[in-house]
């Protein structure tokens, strides 16, 4: 859209026979931006587009959309011009000079240029997604070693004793005492002495949930203290929402479930 309107913004200052100079000169902006329009690599604003408009003789929604309007004009007679004028009726201007001043590309080069460009996307799309790859794999590497370290033991020498101090473990032991504290702030704060006691039933579930990714599934079914579980869920009923019976018969699930894991084999 950007490409069609600077060659309607080109169209229609031949049709008045201005140079890129004097365009600029009338509104009051460097002959460049004059230049950046035409060639699609920018956009007038809207005063910018109105003065555009008055001085084609046209409308801006001409200037946009192309009507038929638009390719009749309604401006002055094209007057003769200096050589740079006739110049500019066959090339397009391009800023690509060092210097400031003004060199020129007609319409096959600027298709050819424009034909490599879109030669390029796929190139571009490519690099990006070797970037993402890349930047991805920078993450599950980095989460991979900070995994490793925090797996790796510490060990300590104090006046000859050694001791050994594993991150992830003592994490799995401080459950316990992060229980302990959530329930004494849970009871000072918001009064909730009963029933969050029921807190404390966790800390079997915690250390006998079954690891069904990396163990044997049955043998974590057959540790997992199932019993707690049920307790748990019937205490929860019972306290809030007062579902003591006939929910009680939950229990009758725990011979059952211990019938299933004894009996139960692993398919290959």
């Amino acid at each position: 859209m950007m490409i069609d309107l600077g060659w309607r913004l080109y169209q229609a200052r031949k049709r008045v026979g201005l140079s890129q100079e004097e365009l600029a000169g009338k509104l009051n902006v460097s002959r460049q931006a004059i230049s950046k329009w035409e060639r699609g690599e920018a956009v007038p604003d809207v005063t910018n587009l109105i003065a555009l408009s008055k001085l084609f003789g046209v409308t801006v929604d001409d200037l946009l959309t192309g009507t038929a309007e638009a390719a009749k004009g309604k401006g002055a007679e094209p007057a003769e011009k200096e050589e740079q004028t006739q110049q500019e009726d066959a090339y397009y201007t391009v800023d690509d000079t060092r210097d400031g001043s003004a060199s020129y590309m007609n319409d096959d080069a600027r298709r050819s240029e424009l034909d490599a460009f879109m030669d390029d996307i796929p190139l571009i799309e490519k690099r990006v997604e070797e970037r993402v790859e890349r930047f991805t794999s920078n993450i599950e590497a980095s989460v991979e070693r900070a995994a490793k370290k925090m797996d790796r033991d510490l060990e300590f020498n104090i006046a000859g004793v050694k001791a050994q101090f594993n991150r992830k473990r003592a994490l799995q032991a401080s459950y316990p005492m992060i229980i302990t504290v959530a329930y004494i702030l849970l009871g000072f704060m918001f009064d909730w002495w009963h029933p969050g006691w029921l807190l404390f039933l966790t800390i079997p579930l915690y250390y006998t949930w079954p690891d069904m990714e990396h163990g044997d599934p049955v043998r974590e079914l057959q540790k997992f203290a199932y019993p707690v579980f049920v307790t748990l869920v019937y205490l929860i009923l019972g306290c809030y929402l007062d579902w003591w019976h006939p929910w009680w018969m939950l229990y009758f699930t725990i011979p059952i479930y211990y019938i299933f894991v004894s009996n139960a084999k692993v398919s290959k």
